[in-house]
């Protein structure tokens, strides 16, 4: 089952195919050996008699395993399809698979802590619950994960839909900038952006980060 994971999803197509064609070909050599069989009463065929029983045996024997490879490479095809599905539901809906979470959970774990403010976008009951959830992964990973504070402008825009991360001055970044940004881009494959500091953040600390969100 190793190997039959790493199989892409056109690999495993075109396995399922040759299934499928293999099925068939296997069916038809055991049915034109059993009818040659039964029913030719030449001497020529009579003579040949035990070969056509061999025929038989293999067509059978071949078309039960070609159907076994079938359902087994159908069986792939749909864990693939199904997540590809859980994949775009996960975008759509703002959240992630599970395997980009256990992914993330792991390296953020590992990551150097500290403080990163959570803000979603302004005016947008998505994007709220988007954070709360982004927020709950850094509190669960130990940072200190906090919600923007009150009485601090609102997020109207962050240019994208989306993750982004910020920071006061990008060239004293704080130290835990950069493993989250490698945690959600290279290790989870969950695109975080940089975005452009301006002074509606001017309540972010020199050695805080702030992930802005906006829901798809």
């Amino acid at each position: 089952m190793g190997a039959l994971g790493s199989l892409s999803k056109s690999a495993t197509l075109v396995f399922w195919y040759i299934s499928i064609g293999s099925t068939f070909a296997f069916g038809t050599l055991f049915l034109v050996a059993w009818f040659s069989e039964e029913f030719a009463k030449s001497e020529k065929w009579k003579a040949r008699r035990n070969l056509l029983i061999v025929l038989a045996i293999i067509g059978v024997a071949g078309e039960q395993i070609a159907t076994l490879a079938e359902f087994v490479f159908s069986e792939h095809l749909q864990t693939i399809d199904d997540s590809e599905i859980a994949g775009l539901t996960a975008r759509v809906s703002g959240t992630f698979t599970p395997e980009q979470m256990s992914l993330l959970q792991v390296c953020l774990q590992n990551a150097p802590k500290g403080v990163v403010w959570v803000a979603a976008k302004a005016f947008d009951d998505r994007s709220s619950e988007y954070a709360s959830r982004v927020r709950k992964i850094f509190a669960d990973a130990r940072f200190d994960a906090r919600d923007q504070p009150p009485n601090t402008q609102a997020l109207l825009s962050l240019g994208a839909t989306g993750l982004a991360l910020f920071v006061r001055d990008s060239n004293a970044a704080p130290p835990h900038a950069v493993p989250i940004l490698d945690c959600f881009n290279n290790k989870a494959t969950i695109k975080l952006s940089v975005g452009h500091f301006t002074d509606v953040l001017n309540w972010v600390g020199a050695n805080d980060v702030l992930i802005g969100v906006s829901a798809p």
